[in-house]
């Protein structure tokens, strides 16, 4: 295998593994929930949510000329971040990476034909 031909499987092998890892991350990504506006406002108008604790008003009161509906209302009852399961995330991630690394160093360092078939295999391998 010439060196055209080890780039070309190197920057292969790197996709194959920047695309896994990103069909990882979105695995364990699991989307938060942000209300619109006309959400807030039903809410609001159905009496749904409550003010902020009286200390919380005064702290935003001094703070803020206009406070915003975020800041004086509470959503948090219909409202959820992002989460991220990072622990998960990171296990799996290190398999792909040592996987991947095997690969590379197959090629570099062994048979062209065994690493072919292994970038192959990383490829189809869910």
């Amino acid at each position: 295998m010439n060196q055209t031909q080890k780039n070309y499987a190197m920057d292969r092998i790197r996709g194959i593994e920047r695309d896994k890892i990103q069909a990882l991350r979105n695995k364990f990504t699991h989307p938060g929930k942000i209300l619109t506006g006309e959400e807030k406002i039903e809410l609001l108008l159905e009496g749904s949510v409550s003010l902020k604790g009286s200390d919380e008003l005064k702290t935003i009161a001094r703070r803020y000329n206009n406070p915003n509906i975020n800041d004086v209302f509470d959503f948090t009852e219909f409202e959820c971040p992002e989460k991220f399961e990072g622990k998960s995330f990171d296990k799996e991630k290190a398999k792909i990476i040592k996987q991947s690394t095997k690969i590379k160093d197959q090629l570099m360092l062994g048979n062209a034909e065994k690493a072919l078939k292994m970038i192959t295999d990383f490829e189809t391998k869910k």
